[in-house]
């Protein structure tokens, strides 16, 4: 939807936020129906405040645990898994 939309000229900025609350509003219906009383958050997706609110929020609203990890320590996942390919790599493995 976000590249039909981008193809049919709306603004990138305006697509942008629309996936973000996109995103906001899956993660808060996840926790809604996933009926658990603690969740704990961390993730290159954690670092944006759009989505560290709505999942606060909810877990406030459902009074449930939410417990985010600091956003220095929220980095991309992908940088993990690259550094630890070089690792392994490195060792030849």
């Amino acid at each position: 939807q976000s590249l039909q939309a981008l193809s049919g000229g709306r603004d990138i900025a305006s697509v942008c936020s629309g996936v973000i609350d996109c995103v906001a509003e899956t993660l808060s219906q996840l926790i809604r129906n996933a009926d658990m009383d603690k969740y704990i958050f961390t993730g290159g997706v954690m670092c944006n405040n759009v989505i560290r609110e709505a999942v606060n929020k909810t877990c406030t609203d459902i009074t449930a645990e939410c417990i985010m990890t600091d956003k220095m320590y929220c980095s991309d996942n992908a940088c993990g898994v690259a550094l630890g390919t070089q690792i392994i790599y490195n060792k030849g493995e």
